[in-house]
């Protein structure tokens, strides 16, 4: 259960409430990551993103909780009055991730007859 206006700073400015975070697969050799903010957009809060937050993501890519990748996201002010917001994404970690490779499991050994 999500509750969207959990923290006195939330309930104060919305735009900083992340709702959602989603990764998907791409196009080959892509990862797609899409988030929802700001439950409250166009009703009683702004429709736009907060230019003083900084929204960051860390990511543990091989299980030994340590963040490998990490990407931050911080918006512009609106410019004018068509709310177009500029982005600026900053990613940190090791610029050529590779996974260790999966453990290969073994086939059980066959009988012949």
């Amino acid at each position: 259960m999500s509750h969207h206006f959990d923290t006195p700073t939330v309930r104060e400015d919305p735009r900083i409430k992340v709702c959602d975070l989603y990764l998907f697969g791409g196009s080959a050799g892509h990862t797609v990551m899409a988030m929802t903010v700001n439950p409250d957009a166009g009703v009683s809060a702004p429709d736009t993103f907060r230019d003083e937050g900084l929204y960051a993501f860390r990511f543990d890519l091989n299980g030994d909780a340590k963040e490998e990748l990490a990407f931050k996201v911080r918006f512009d002010a609106v410019e004018h009055a068509g709310g177009d917001e500029h982005q600026h994404v900053q990613r940190s970690g090791k610029s050529r991730y590779r996974p260790s490779p999966a453990p290969v499991k073994k086939a059980a050994p066959r009988h012949q007859a």
